[in-house]
């Protein structure tokens, strides 16, 4: 079927997905949830996609195959990814985002999360030891008391994201920067703004599609560029800010239009949370290394290798332990207080976090991005 796990969940052609593979590996996640006791027949999977043409239909192939395997779905629409799995992490349920990330259109794939957080190597394993190729789908639809309200699941999804990021800088510290947001076909790009603008940034949206086009916020073409750097001269801009197609990347882009690279950008906010421990793979930046103050373990490619190793680092005593990659997204393994408000740990990918504390860091030194960048010795 060409599908399979990759650096960061399962991957392959939709029309593989739609032909059995995302019910099967659904059916083989339920069957691993239920052995292992990490949760119980009857209890709830909360399931979200992005915004390509084929997620709806696989999210309804998954949909299907939880209700068959003894366990109760609950549809959230398009919300992106780390929304998902905080939602999901606050309830003690497990979660599937139906998304590609980055990948060509006519590709996609599922994202799976334990009651805890992203699931790792050796959960990879096991969900595919229990594969039973082409397993009965079950009825059409689940039950309907099992039905709820699309929009209000959706609405508390993102009312618990934007609690998460409230109070933890302070109020008005974004005040007077204007902050693009290309918002391209990702289904985080409304959200970020909110949340940028609920410290004072002036949102200058722009770019939203109106069909799916993935956006590789580590490859980023000379032509988006370009453009990227039309609008900040028009719209004199600060930065733009945006994230993947399921929001789990970020992409900052400072006033001379080049991108901050996502390791720099976790490296900044590894220190601006004065953390003590930091994993990172192999390719991150040779910059980022051990001191007096921070350890840092470097660790195969893929977030799941970053995600154990950040784990063991919470494990033997690390008081903010992090990690993070040169292709984006932060991960953070300790709960910690930040302002007004403690900040739980969220072990997966997460866009909003290492947007928010960069600009913040740039905003009180009165620098520039590239001014930050340059300091951070990269």
């Amino acid at each position: 079927m060409n599908v399979g796990f990759g650096t960061s969940g399962l991957r392959g052609p939709a029309q593989s997905l739609l032909e059995g593979a995302a019910s099967d590996y659904t059916a083989a996640f339920c069957r691993h949830l239920i052995d292992g006791a990490i949760v119980k027949p009857g209890d709830e999977v909360f399931v979200g996609e992005d915004l390509r043409d084929s997620s709806p239909a696989i999210r309804l192939a998954c949909e299907r195959a939880i209700s068959a395997n003894d366990l109760r779905p609950v549809i959230c629409g398009a919300v992106p990814t780390p929304a998902l799995a905080h939602f999901a992490m606050a309830r003690n349920a497990a979660a599937i985002m139906v998304t590609g990330s980055h990948i060509p259109a006519d590709r996609n794939g599922l994202k799976f999360y334990l009651p805890h957080g992203e699931i790792t190597k050796r959960d990879e394993e096991a969900i595919s030891a229990r594969l039973k190729p082409h397993a009965p789908p079950g009825d059409a639809s689940p039950a309907p008391d099992d039905r709820r309200d699309l929009r209000d699941i959706r609405a508390r999804v993102m009312a618990n994201w934007f609690e998460r990021y409230r109070g933890i800088v302070p109020s008005d510290c974004l005040a007077g920067l204007r902050i693009g947001i290309d918002e391209h076909s990702s289904v985080a790009a409304t959200s970020l703004g909110e949340i940028l603008a609920n410290y004072g940034a002036s949102i200058v949206p722009f770019g939203r599609l109106d069909h799916f086009e993935p956006l590789d916020t580590e490859a980023i073409d000379p032509e988006r560029l370009n453009g990227y750097a039309r609008v900040l001269l028009r719209d004199n801009l600060f930065a733009i800010a945006t994230t993947d197609p399921d929001g789990d990347r970020p992409l900052l882009v400072d006033e001379t239009g080049t991108p901050l690279r996502g390791d720099l950008l976790g490296w900044i906010t590894a220190r601006w949370l004065d953390a003590d421990a930091i994993a990172v793979p192999v390719n991150a930046n040779s910059a980022i290394a051990s001191n007096g103050r921070i350890d840092v373990t470097r660790t195969r490619i893929g977030s799941p290798y970053v995600l154990e190793a950040m784990g063991e680092t919470t494990r033997v005593g690390a008081h903010v332990s992090v990690g993070f990659e040169p292709n984006g997204g932060f991960m953070l393994g300790s709960a910690i207080t930040l302002g007004a408000a403690q900040l739980l740990p969220l072990p997966t990918r997460d866009s909003v976090l290492p947007i928010l504390g960069v600009l913040e860091e740039a905003a009180s030194g009165k620098l520039k991005l590239s001014e930050l960048g340059k300091q951070a010795g990269f």
